[in-house]
């Protein structure tokens, strides 16, 4: 099975990644490659792996990341490095949806643990550590729904590049300019439908009505927060904490991959407005938005 996602909010913010996976035989494995830019970062990964279900809801798989992480700036030299090692995973889940993308019920919680050292060929010791809770629940109807996602992010290292850091932005929509190496977030949504199946073929007036389809507008309302810390030793060094809210829509779209005219590419755009604060700026209002490919 091949799938292909891709996300971004902009030429310097952006990830996309592809896998082959192997799903006829029990333990399934596969290889995942995928490229990702933040700001003046740009990080090129590849991961063979193997997962093994043990019950419909769990799934537990091992295996090994190699990546070059490359940081340029105005003037050379610029800065590379390449880490390689083994990560280990687990995820439980029973969210259901009638609605690709849209989970209307249940509850999602996993993570992960990835080993980078010179042992395994890599340049430094890098530790990286990921864990998240997902909740869905129907309020009214079964496309008006609830949605919340906690998550713990950790990265330990004695040597980082200066983009490296977990950065406010990917937790925090609107904020900006907060790094750290510890972080928890929380964001919550509140989905309602505005217009469902409209499936607007914009194209059909000159013959090419399938290559284009319009399919479902929706609204949230949302509110995010993030914890970032930075750590000297067992010792937090520097804190802060930041969070907006606001409303926003949200149109999925699918257009052909030409020239295989059976096949369709799905496309989530969005675009918000949110309140922002976070410490050593005034209270703001942003605009803003993003793109999905895959759900």
């Amino acid at each position: 099975m091949l799938t292909v996602t891709g996300s971004g909010t902009g030429s310097r913010l952006w990830d996309a990644t592809a896998s082959v996976v192997n799903t006829r035989w029990q333990p399934t494995f596969g290889v995942l490659a995928g490229a990702a830019r933040s700001d003046d970062l740009l990080v090129a990964r590849a991961t063979g792996f193997v997962n093994l279900p043990l019950w419909n809801t769990l799934e537990v798989g091992a295996g090994w990341t190699a990546r070059q992480t490359s940081e340029y700036y105005d003037q050379p030299p610029n800065a590379y490095v390449f880490d390689s090692g083994p990560t280990v995973s687990a995820l439980y889940t029973n969210l259901r949806s009638y609605h690709p993308g849209y989970p209307a019920w249940g509850l999602a919680l996993g993570g992960s643990a990835s080993i980078f050292s010179e042992e395994f060929g890599g340049d430094r010791e890098f530790n990286e550590y990921f864990a998240f809770l997902e909740t869905s629940t129907i309020v009214f109807d079964q496309d008006v729904q609830l949605w919340t996602r906690i998550r713990m992010e950790q990265l330990k290292s004695r040597r980082f590049l200066d983009d490296e850091f977990l950065k406010i932005q990917q937790f925090v929509r609107g904020a900006r300019r907060l790094e750290g190496i510890y972080a928890w977030a929380d964001s919550t949504e509140l989905r309602f439908p505005i217009y469902r199946d409209f499936l607007w073929k914009p194209l059909d007036l000159i013959g090419l009505g399938e290559w284009l389809i319009l399919k479902d507008l929706r609204g949230f309302v949302f509110f995010d927060g993030a914890w970032l810390a930075t750590h000297v030793g067992n010792l937090v060094h520097d804190e802060r904490f930041a969070y907006s809210t606001g409303v926003g829509l949200r149109l999925d779209l699918s257009f052909m991959l030409w020239p295989i005219v059976n096949a369709r590419v799905p496309i989530q755009l969005e675009g918000w407005f949110a309140f922002v604060s976070q410490p050593f700026e005034d209270n703001r209002g942003v605009f803003g938005g993003g793109f999905r490919i895959g759900y």
